[in-house]
């Protein structure tokens, strides 16, 4: 975007209000919709990746970063990697703009070796069991042995999945744990992406970003 937050996020946001076109549209079935607020966010793939990224590295380490609009160390170096990602990946030059692309790239690495936010994030086990994916399911990302791991628990209803999830919150080996729900189970993945693989595809973009601009 052309000019991305402090923080580095890139995004449009629309916002609409529902409206019925006519009187007629009034009915009791469309009372429910009336002045509904609908958001609806637009991002590249290097911008989501980038986006859910920071979310998923937030969730993890119990940080906030992405509400502290880049003002400690931990959020300048997902600044300084998100305009490493639009240089090289969107031929964007919207931040930093008094910074080459070098000495950003040395002050990313130097932030990375102090903080292991990246390293992190890499060890993040994809989860390809999507066959597993009821319509009731917990999403828990755990430590396991030192690994941020996803685990995905089906269940037939509504109660028991979140009576499960309320339990393994108060697991002290558990970053967290959300019920989630969808009439087709394969619509889970794409709504949820930070916790299945968006970590991992902004990892391969920003290594891919820094060899480009180092090649």
């Amino acid at each position: 975007m052309i000019s991305p937050k402090v923080s580095g996020y890139r995004g449009v946001h629309h916002v609409f209000h529902h409206v019925p076109r006519s009187h007629r549209a009034t009915s009791a079935n469309s009372e429910p919709w009336h002045n509904l607020m609908v958001e609806i966010q637009l991002r590249t793939r290097a911008q989501h990746a980038w986006a859910t990224a920071l979310e998923i590295a937030d969730l993890v380490s119990g940080t906030r970063t992405k509400f502290e609009f880049g003002e400690n160390d931990r959020g300048k170096l997902f600044a300084v990697s998100s305009e490493i990602i639009a240089r090289e990946e969107e031929n964007m030059r919207n931040a930093f703009c008094d910074i080459g692309t070098p000495e950003l790239i040395e002050e990313f690495k130097h932030l990375e070796q102090r903080l292991g936010v990246i390293s992190m994030l890499k060890t993040l086990r994809e989860f390809d069991g999507s066959n597993r994916l009821k319509k009731h399911n917990v999403l828990n990302i755990y430590d396991d042995n030192g690994h941020p791991t996803l685990e995905v628990i089906p269940f037939s209803n509504a109660q028991a999945a979140l009576e499960r999830a309320n339990e393994l919150e108060a697991d002290d080996k558990s970053y967290n744990a959300v019920y989630v729900t969808a009439d087709n189970p394969n619509q889970l993945r794409s709504a949820y992406r930070n916790y299945f693989n968006d970590p991992v595809a902004f990892v391969e973009l920003l290594e891919s970003s820094i060899e480009k601009a180092e090649g």
